[in-house]
């Protein structure tokens, strides 16, 4: 009887491995967790409350459309911060409307003058973008998506958007003026003037409202792993002492399963967690905004927010043969306005009706600037090196898809013990196809699809 439980606690143990050993390569269909969120962690969590979902939605980049030029503010952070803050209030104050009428270019350069225009990091539906900001969303069309907004100066009854996906601009009425509540934030400001780079002047699609920067120097960012302890971050886990089993790998990586779910702490502070895959039918598609409060506080109970965090990626995953569909979110985050930008995503995790199917983590935490403050190339430069792969890009046949956006970020490559991070220019196109620069050398890092640059 012995031998045959120690089998089966192996064979346990075993299969919990190969399925954490796979979690980059598993398909998201039928992995499903069967406990609640309120009985798979302890609460509260060490880690402190998690962000408010409209903390995460904080813009790329804040615009100021002024009468000498157009403005980008660099800081400091506790000015974005306050801005952003600002704005959301503001907005549920005057309460947005449910009338959505399309309009045109035209239309949104007459509003731009002396306006504050805000460009997301992920493209959600209008009624997304509306309840992640705590805005009623009852009739709006989820056919409208928000990549920029630009709110008027003035006392505006109305906001501007800007779809880059289908290239579409809409007026969203407003239900009483937006009133005046950016002077007083923007008295400490640091604004730099940026140039406008118009498709014109490119020779590859591009949205026209796509900005440059006057910022052509930068230094390395150092950082240092979390430190996260395994057994510190088993304990928020509810697993049944009798039942857990903990083993440490050749590797130096330690998992802890209770046969129904598996956690993996790797060396260098990566985190991954598995709920038993059972595949299942039917069961409805979760709710955005309570699947991804569900996330958030799994998150800040299971190694917690870093300050700066932005959610990157909310993807529906639709189940195929009659299996669940999933909601996937992942979440990075900045350092001095600084994104970084992480190869997978800094957090991914993954809710499955409303439970946690999945979830990864590897974070480096941002130490200080360090070393010489060298030269970047323009992001003219970086943009002339995607006009010459154009072709290799976008295959003869294949629609071109504009350039969304150029920024400045901090790379993280997701593998290996780096202790510092290099500046880079990372070229966003419409679709979420990213290729990322070495700033200082102008060369290729990262590409989805290669590019061969």
């Amino acid at each position: 009887m012995k031998e045959a439980l120690k089998s089966v606690v192996l064979v346990s143990l075993v299969v919990s491995s190969v399925l954490l050993a796979g979690l980059h390569w598993v398909g998201p269909m039928g992995l499903l967790a069967e406990d609640s969120i309120s009985r798979e962690i302890r609460s509260p969590g060490r880690w402190g409350p998690p962000p408010a979902p409209s903390d995460l939605l904080f813009p790329r980049r804040l615009v100021i459309h002024a009468e000498g030029g157009v403005f980008e503010v660099t800081g400091p952070p506790q000015v974005h911060d306050d801005l952003w803050a600002n704005t959301v209030s503001a907005l549920r104050e005057a309460r947005i409307g449910q009338t959505v009428s399309e309009t045109d270019q035209k239309a949104w350069g007459s509003a731009a003058s002396g306006a504050m225009e805000l460009l997301f990091p992920i493209r959600l539906t209008l009624p997304q973008w509306a309840l992640v900001l705590g805005l009623p969303s009852g009739g709006l069309s989820t056919e409208v998506g928000v990549d920029r907004v630009l709110v008027p100066d003035g006392d505006p009854n109305f906001l501007m958007i800007y779809d880059e996906s289908r290239s579409r601009y809409f007026r969203l009425s407003l239900g009483q003026p937006l009133g005046r509540f950016r002077e007083e934030v923007l008295k400490d400001a640091i604004l730099l003037e940026v140039d406008r780079i118009l498709p014109s002047e490119l020779s590859i699609p591009a949205s026209p409202h796509l900005y440059g920067s006057n910022l052509l120097e930068a230094s390395l960012l150092a950082v240092e792993p979390e430190n996260l302890s395994p057994d510190t971050v088993a304990a928020e886990f509810l697993f049944e002492p009798s039942a857990t089993q903990t083993i440490v790998e050749r590797d130096g990586s330690k998992v802890f399963t209770d046969g129904q779910r598996s956690l993996r702490v790797l060396p260098g502070d990566k985190m991954e967690y598995l709920a038993t895959p059972r595949l299942k039918t039917g069961g409805s598609v979760p709710q955005g905004l309570d699947a991804l409060r569900q996330a958030l506080d799994f998150i800040g109970r299971v190694g917690g927010f870093m300050p700066g965090s932005f959610l990157s990626e909310w993807t529906l995953i639709t189940g195929d043969q009659g299996r669940r569909s999933e909601l996937l979110f992942s979440f990075d985050y900045r350092y001095k306005g600084w994104p970084i930008v992480a190869e997978p995503p800094s957090v991914t995790l993954v809710v499955s009706g409303n439970q946690v199917a999945r979830y990864t983590r590897k974070v480096m935490r941002p130490v200080s600037f360090t070393g010489a403050v060298r030269a970047v190339h323009t992001p003219e430069e970086i943009l002339s090196r995607v006009a010459a792969a154009w072709e290799s890009l976008f295959p003869r046949g294949q629609r071109p898809t504009p350039v969304r956006d150029i920024f400045k970020a901090y790379y993280h490559p997701g593998e290996g013990t780096k202790t510092t991070f290099s500046p880079v220019w990372v070229v966003e196109f419409v679709d979420g196809k990213r290729i990322v620069f070495d700033a200082y050398t102008g060369s290729e890092i990262k590409s989805s699809p290669s590019t061969g640059l």
